[in-house]
Formats: structure tokens, C-alpha cells, sequence
């Protein structure tokens, strides 16, 4: 994305949702404007299309695997199963994946939602784990939607205000919102770990891990998701009623979770073959999308 257009971003992303309601034309015009260049761009690009279309055809290939290895309609142990199948490196050409942070503050946008294949590049930081995630889910015809969020440890010495400023923080990180037994969940693929709602705006971390007196914490950053998704003001608050009812509901208790990832990660890993034969099939897929 050029420098304009990055501007246009930070701009946009400074004002708090109170100001986007005044300034919903003003707003959805400035998106009309990326979408339409970013769109003009893809379809003068016939490598960027072509890549597109083995990209697709790689994504039906991966969800195929993710059902036989994973729980039938858990979407929790397809989630897993997704978070393995990136970290060992089985979709990327190379089977290596090298996992990186951004440099800046800033996330850089790109609108026309193909994240995933720099995943299969072989590198990708939070936002690329959740779309090409995001992407399968979609393929599996089940519920997810990427969380945008600022995300904040208690070892930290800062913590975003969120009940003290009616202005909302610029999403610094990325994950993927899945559905369980009628709840709300977040997976967060990149840093392998789960979350549940305690309010409308932030989630806690589900597994306790070791040092016990660290905990993370997702905040939802309605601003940024308005921005990628292009939802109204009344979309962003319905949804944060979304939130809100979901943090009121019953949670599973973290040893269920567990169990859940426990017993999918032993079929992974005991899935040799199956996982041979996906590489078989999907890597000239691969190649095809990284040299089209």
C-alpha cells in the first residue's frame, strides 16, 4: 500500500466510533476509494488472479484435512488442527514457516483479503495467521470472523483505558473468532492460545499457563474491524452486544478445552500418512501460487 493511502488509514483509525457516526459518508466514501483502486489493481494483475485461483483451489485441499483429522463440527478442534498445520510448516511450500512481528505500529491493509498466501510464502505475522485461518473456516462452511484487538499482558506496565477514554487504541494484533456450542471464543493462532468475553470489549485468556501471575488480555478494537470490514455503526454496536451476551453466557472450563486440544493434537501428530498424502497433493498447489 502507498504512502496516501496509509494515511488515509491513520486517519482514519484515530477517530473514536462517537466521531465515525458523524462521519459515515465521509468514512465510506474514503473505503470506496482504497476498495476500487486495490480492485483495479487485481484485475489488471492476471499473476495476482491466477495466484488466486490455486489459492482457492489449495484452500478446499486443506479442509479436507482439517475435517479428517479434526473433531466432526468442533470448531474448536478444527481451529487446532488449523494452528498445527501452520506452525509445523505444512502450508508453506517449503514446510518451514518463519513467523515474524511488524516493525511499526501501524498495520498495513491490505483489502483484498488474501493474507494467507504470504503463509504459504513461508513467513506471516498475526494477521496472516488469521486470514488464511479465517479463509478455511469459510471453505469448512462454519462461523469465524478475524478479532481485531489490542492485546495486553498484567506483566506489562501499561494498560489501555478502555473504560476511561471514549477513544479506542489502534489494533496491534490479529486473531480469529470461532463458535462452540452457541459461545463466543477466541483463537489465537499465532500465539496458540484461547479466550473467552468478560465484557463487550475485552476477552481473558482461557488456559492458565505458567508464571501463573501473568494473564493476557484482548481487547476488541471496533474502529479497525470497521475499517477492514466495512460495517456500519449499527453493525459494530450490535456486535458488541454480541460480545457482551457472550461473556454473560456459561464458558467451558479450561480442563474441557484442554481435553479438546489434547486429544486433537494427538490425532495430528499420530496422522502420518494422512499428513504425507496432504503435502503430496497440495504442494504443487504451493509452487504454483508462489511462481505462477
Amino acid at each position: 500500500m502507498d504512502m496516501a493511502k496509509q494515511k488515509i488509514i491513520y486517519e482514519l483509525i484515530q477517530k473514536d466510533l462517537h466521531q465515525l457516526e458523524n462521519s459515515e459518508s465521509e468514512f465510506s466514501h474514503k473505503i470506496k476509494e482504497i476498495q476500487e483502486v486495490e480492485d483495479i489493481d487485481s484485475f489488471k494483475d492476471p499473476i495476482f488472479n491466477i495466484q488466486i485461483h490455486y489459492y482457492q483451489q489449495l484452500l478446499s485441499i486443506i479442509s479436507n484435512i482439517v475435517i479428517k483429522i479434526g473433531s466432526p463440527n468442533n470448531s474448536i478442534s478444527y481451529a487446532q488442527v488449523i494452528e498445527n498445520l501452520i506452525l509445523e510448516g505444512y502450508l508453506s511450500f517449503d514446510a518451514q514457516l518463519t513467523p515474524y512481528r511488524e516493525k511499526d505500529n501501524i498495520m498495513p491493509i491490505d483489502l483484498s483479503g488474501f493474507l494467507g498466501v504470504d503463509i504459504i510464502r513461508k513467513e506471516g505475522c498475526c494477521r496472516h495467521f488469521a486470514s488464511i485461518h479465517n479463509a478455511i473456516f469459510h471453505k469448512l462452511h462454519l462461523f469465524n470472523d478475524i478479532f481485531f484487538c489490542y492485546k495486553w499482558n498484567t506483566n506489562e506496565l501499561f494498560k489501555p483505558p478502555i473504560h476511561k477514554d471514549p477513544k479506542f487504541f489502534t489494533a496491534d494484533h490479529a486473531s480469529n473468532l470461532i463458535e462452540y456450542n452457541g459461545q463466543y471464543y477466541i483463537h489465537d493462532s499465532y500465539n496458540q492460545q484461547y479466550f473467552y468475553f468478560i465484557n463487550c470489549f475485552t476477552a481473558i485468556q482461557a488456559i492458565q499457563y505458567e508464571p501463573k501471575d501473568i494473564q493476557r488480555f484482548l481487547y476488541y478494537v471496533p474502529v479497525i474491524d470497521k475499517l477492514f470490514n466495512n460495517k456500519s455503526y449499527r453493525e459494530i454496536l450490535k456486535q458488541m452486544k454480541r460480545f457482551e451476551e457472550s461473556s454473560l453466557k456459561p464458558h467451558m472450563d479450561s480442563s474441557e478445552l484442554n481435553d479438546i486440544i489434547n486429544k486433537t493434537n494427538d490425532r495430528f501428530y499420530n496422522s502420518t500418512k494422512l499428513l504425507h498424502d496432504f503435502r503430496e497433493e497440495a504442494l504443487p498447489y504451493m509452487k504454483k501460487i508462489i511462481s505462477p
